[in-house]
């Protein structure tokens, strides 16, 4: 949950409707209806909750033919749309202009990947491992940088564009178990 607020920060319970613009929920969908539009057209209205509320959100068919996959009950997504206040429900309501999974999300708002190592764990074992671990996560857009701790010194290397990684649950899982938690972290915009 901690991770996802970095690109969806606001709450639905502390959503308003007066804010201007585009604003991202992230939650889980508990129920999916889909319906045909009057011209024939696919969409869905979903209930999304983040653990402090529920919204009803509304896909309309393009943003539903293209995210389709993404709709199912069960489902963790990030949605971008508008919020307004629904005359129907009397509460709020939200129109998704764009759906993300946690991974695309991670790919579109993830602006480098840090990875800290202390000089005491640093040996051909690791850096091999960090090796492999790298090139088969590679192929993405999000940058990797090695933080090299040392009793009295630090230095950060940002490596190369063929370093990039898709930042995927498995590659963080991976690089996790071999450095520890704290030390691999996402930074974000």
């Amino acid at each position: 949950e901690a991770e996802v607020r970095k690109f969806a920060p606001t709450k639905i319970a502390d959503l308003r409707a007066d804010k201007q613009g585009n604003q991202v929920l992230a939650g889980l969908i508990v129920e999916t209806r889909t319906m045909k539009t009057k011209r024939g057209d696919a969409m869905a209205i979903l209930q999304l909750d983040d653990r402090s509320a529920r919204i009803e959100v509304t896909v309309y068919a393009d943003t539903y033919n293209a995210h389709r996959e993404l709709l199912g009950k069960d489902q963790i997504v990030i949605v971008e749309g508008t919020v307004a206040h629904d005359d129907y429900s009397g509460g709020l309501a939200m129109r998704a202009r764009d759906v993300h999974s946690l991974l695309q999300a991670r790919q579109n708002y993830a602006t480098e990947l840090t990875i800290e190592i202390s000089h005491d764990m640093l040996n051909d074992k690791v850096t091999e491992q960090l090796e492999k671990t790298l090139a088969g996560a590679g192929g993405g857009s999000c940058p990797v940088a090695l933080i090299y701790n040392q009793p009295r010194n630090r230095a950060r290397v940002r490596l190369g564009e063929r370093w990039q990684v898709v930042p995927s649950d498995e590659l963080l899982q991976e690089l996790r178990d071999f450095v520890g938690n704290e030390q691999v972290q996402l930074q974000y915009r």
